[in-house]
């Protein structure tokens, strides 16, 4: 092969930069110095290459990773609204059996009344009665006298007619309002929707268990007075919050605890300085120490897995911060739990 001499014209730039190159690829001559530069850029761009497709693959992998993980979170989501429906007909057929005691009270009331009233009608219908022969004929004002009191004996039924189908029409219409839930803020009554609550509640536990017998003690403020507040969802909290004291008592009865002890419900109501205080205690097992922090996590519940799903609590607590209150529990294990839900007095704007 003939040699050939390749010249090159360089200025003192170029010529610095020559050396710089032999330095660096450590080749002596200048076309050797230049050939492997060449390589190794070559072999550079075809690193950068493998490494950009690398990249692109890896971009769509994520791609597709990201998919599957939106395709999950919407199922978690459809999952999680599917377990909130459920709690909440779970609530709801629990209290079907205690809604109906209820209804039964006033109902039977309107019949016995009514009944009355039919027999005091027919009483005034009625023919006087023939005077027995040689006895004085009964005067105008005693037959007066007894029409008026047939008619008071009237009139009082009808007042209590009409006071217990209202009670009766009350109930039904809070029945409906909890089966919906959501609605408007509007100032209600918070000794009336915790007593009126916690007596569903109570029912509900007496119809599953008819042998068992509960103390409820009562202690409202007659100060608290109303709240602007949504009743449906916050009468969903009070009502959760007395079936699980109800529970609670029937598991301490069940695990034998002896003829001294008495099932007590205790509820009681305080206006504080800036909110209104209302408690839900029960003289039950408690709570152990080790899973206070936990009771109000989602599907967390101390209950068999086909008694609970650990969401009533945990929706409790969501619908009492939505009101801009909190809720927290005291108790000592072996000897009572206490809920203890703070409602402020000013609303929260929406």
């Amino acid at each position: 092969m003939t040699s050939r001499i390749l010249t090159l014209q360089l200025n003192a730039d170029q010529a610095a930069a020559l050396d710089e190159l032999q330095v660096a690829t450590g080749e002596r001559t200048p076309a050797k110095a230049i050939l492997a530069a060449i390589r190794t850029d070559a072999r550079t761009r075809r690193q950068s290459a493998e490494r950009l497709a690398l990249v692109e693959r890896q971009a769509e992998e994520l791609c597709r990773v990201n998919e599957r993980l939106e395709g999950t979170l919407a199922e978690l989501r459809r999952a999680q609204d599917q377990i909130v429906k459920r709690e909440k007909l779970a609530a709801l057929g629990q209290l079907t059996a205690g809604v109906a005691h209820e209804i039964r009270n006033p109902m039977n009331f309107i019949k016995n009344f009514a009944e009355g009233c039919v027999d005091l009608l027919a009483e005034m219908e009625q023919e006087p009665t023939p005077t027995p022969v040689g006895a004085a004929a009964p005067s105008g004002d005693g037959q007066r006298r007894d029409m008026a009191g047939v008619s008071a004996d009237i009139g009082e039924n009808i007042e209590r007619i009409l006071f217990h189908a209202g009670r009766a029409d009350r109930i039904v219409r809070d029945m409906l309002a909890l089966g919906r839930g959501g609605g408007e803020r509007c100032l209600t009554p918070i000794n009336d929707l915790v007593d009126a609550h916690a007596r569903l509640a109570r029912h509900g536990a007496r119809a599953a268990q008819a042998d068992f017998a509960i103390e409820t003690v009562t202690d409202y403020g007659e100060d608290v007075g109303e709240l602007e507040v949504v009743p449906q969802d916050l009468g969903r909290v009070f009502l959760h919050l007395v079936d699980n004291a109800c529970d609670a008592l029937d598991d301490k009865r069940r695990s034998g605890a002896g003829d001294v002890w008495r099932p007590t419900l205790t509820l009681t109501t305080r206006r504080l300085k800036h909110a209104v205080e209302v408690r839900v205690r029960d003289n039950g097992n408690g709570l152990p120490a080790d899973i206070v922090d936990k009771v109000f996590d989602p599907f967390f519940t101390t209950k068999p897995a086909d008694q609970g799903t650990g969401l009533g609590l945990a929706l409790s607590a969501d619908i009492v911060g939505s009101h801009g209150g909190s809720i927290r529990v005291e108790t000592e294990a072996g000897e009572y739990a206490e809920m203890v839900v703070e409602l402020p007095i000013l609303p929260r704007p929406p």
